[in-house]
């Protein structure tokens, strides 16, 4: 009888902490590919859409349920973050990619969380 009183309890308890380990393994995704897109960035003469490309890569085996958004800066006419013609030269790429994620926990609405991660590099130049 108490077993039957406390087990929608505990089963909402124990998907909630499974759910927050997705969430968290999601973030830590997020976080890897903006690094994997700075990084990318951070060579010369790569372009932004490179760039996005790379972060998608690096978002493939991360189960995500809404398309992520990537800022790149700084954002130069060329499209090229570290672009050595611009005056005065970048110093760093930074990529921010953004995503807007689903907490299913049962009898508990999906709430909406948003996963931010961040990767900064320093521009590498030839000369």
């Amino acid at each position: 009888m108490e077993f039957a009183l406390v087990a929608p309890v505990l089963i909402m308890i124990m998907m909630g902490v499974v759910q927050l380990g997705l969430l968290l393994h999601q973030q830590q995704g997020i976080h890897a590919a903006a690094r994997e897109g700075a990084r990318q960035g951070s060579f010369p003469d790569t372009t932004e859409s490179e760039i996005e490309a790379s972060v998608a890569t690096a978002l493939a085996n991360i189960n995500l349920a809404n398309t992520p958004v990537v800022t790149i800066s700084p954002q130069n006419v060329s499209s090229i973050p570290c672009d050595a013609t611009v005056n005065p030269r970048p110093e760093n790429v930074t990529v921010n990619v953004q995503v807007a994620a689903v907490l299913d926990i049962p009898f508990v609405a999906g709430q909406t969380v948003n996963l931010t991660g961040e990767g900064t590099f320093r521009c590498e130049y030839l000369d």
